[in-house]
């Protein structure tokens, strides 16, 4: 019988983690590094701190952007990592992940869903938002 765990439970710490029950909670696992980490979803004291902030990203290169996507994922991956700093996850990110990293914390959040949500009752007959158009912001997220 196989010990991987079903979709049901949690997600299973990947094969280069050294301890399978350091996983606690499913998530998003993304690469970085030579590791994978399970990004799992914000938990309610870390939405409450980063709230305002969150609701004022701007997906830019700004400090305060790149500050707000290493403290969400720090957030997130605190709770699987217990033991993981926020010098550590400075290192993990970079220009080609941060964003990813930013949608998958935000997404398993229900922050987009959420906005996606709100949007369409403040306007019921408005068309859905394009691909390239970040919900949570509002502004277009491909380069001009």
């Amino acid at each position: 019988m196989s010990k991987q765990k079903t979709a049901a439970s949690a997600t299973p710490a990947p094969a280069d983690m050294p301890t399978p029950h350091r996983v606690r909670f499913k998530g998003i696992p993304i690469a970085l590094g030579d590791k994978t980490f399970v990004f799992p979803p914000l938990n309610l004291g870390a939405l409450e701190q980063l709230q305002e902030r969150l609701q004022n990203f701007s997906a830019d290169t700004s400090p305060e952007s790149i500050s707000v996507v290493i403290d969400a994922a720090l957030a997130s991956l605190v709770r699987n990592y217990p033991e993981i700093t926020r010098a550590e996850v400075v290192e993990l990110i970079d220009l080609g992940n941060m964003l990813e990293i930013f949608q998958a914390v935000m997404d398993i959040s229900g922050l987009r869903r959420k906005a996606l949500e709100e949007q369409e009752k403040e306007n019921p007959s408005a068309p859905e938002v394009a691909a390239d158009v970040d919900p949570l912001t509002g502004e277009n997220s491909t380069p001009t």
